[in-house]
């Protein structure tokens, strides 16, 4: 058999069970034809054409098509959720349809939920990893710690030579700008004038 043949089957089947639960929900409800008939409908005698709901207490218009299952519950979704001109028919009818419906969804959900949990925890975990091997700027790297007390070093060396030839009226400030061997001391917090001397 030719794919196309048993995918219009298939549908067929699926349409004729949609409809049977269409009509048993509501005997307001009515499925009306929409376009012509196709050979495999006229040989199988199956709905596969496309096809449309309607009630006399719509309020809003349906869609027509060859697979009726979105269909059916478009129609439910706009007409018939608060409607109280219902006549029930019997079971089953597309209360089922909508559970399965409302089930899938939930599901859906559920699953969307965990995988944005999974994302968040892969996340948290990528940002934990990145802060413990980052340096906080309060805390200067051993390297940069190692650089600065060598510096330091060095300036309390020079600074103690150069005091020992220069007069001792002297203060910083001008020791800053009297040598240029000093106008590193620029540069220096004043927080650190008092471990270099």
């Amino acid at each position: 058999m030719d794919d196309g043949i048993a995918r219009a089957i298939q549908i067929g089947e699926s349409n004729a069970r949609i409809i049977e639960l269409a009509q048993n929900w509501c005997a307001h409800l009515e499925v009306e034809k929409n376009g012509g008939t196709g050979l495999v409908e006229m040989q199988t005698g199956l709905p596969i054409g496309m096809r449309s709901f309607k009630c006399v207490h719509a309020s809003a218009a349906g869609f027509a098509g060859m697979a009726l299952e979105g269909i059916a519950l478009d129609f439910y979704d706009r007409n018939c959720v608060g409607c109280n001109k219902r006549s029930t028919v019997r079971l089953p009818n597309l209360s089922q349809l909508v559970a399965e419906r409302d089930d899938a969804k939930k599901m859906d959900e559920a699953r969307h939920e965990a995988a944005v949990r999974e994302e968040r925890t892969r996340y948290e975990m990528r940002n934990r990893a990145r802060l413990s091997v980052r340096t906080p700027m309060n805390r200067p790297a051993p390297l940069l710690k190692a650089l600065m007390l060598s510096i330091m070093s060095l300036l309390r060396k020079r600074l103690k030579s150069w005091l020992s030839l220069q007069p001792w009226h002297l203060n910083a400030f001008t020791l800053a700008f009297s040598r240029p061997s000093f106008s590193l001391l620029k540069r220096v917090p004043p927080t650190l004038y008092s471990t270099l001397l």
